[in-house]
């Protein structure tokens, strides 16, 4: 079995034609689920954090408008 294969020192026996490549097809392909991916991860690990910093700061700026012009009332 091996006494015909012959050693090979950096020489291209085999390769693809470049009209068979399709490099950017899988890339495409997977683009919009790793996308939506990403978004979910990044909405579930951050999304309770920056809410509640929000929900704290309108909480704020309301909380300060009602004390500035109660005195008003």
């Amino acid at each position: 079995m091996w006494k015909k294969h012959y050693k090979v020192d950096g020489q291209v026996s085999q390769h693809l034609s470049p009209f068979e490549q399709h490099i950017n097809k899988s890339w495409l392909k997977e683009l919009p689920a790793k996308f939506v991916k990403k978004v979910t991860e990044v909405v579930l690990e951050a999304g309770p954090g920056l809410g509640f910093g929000f929900a704290i700061l309108y909480w704020g700026e309301w909380k300060h408008k009602d004390i500035a012009y109660h005195h008003r009332a």
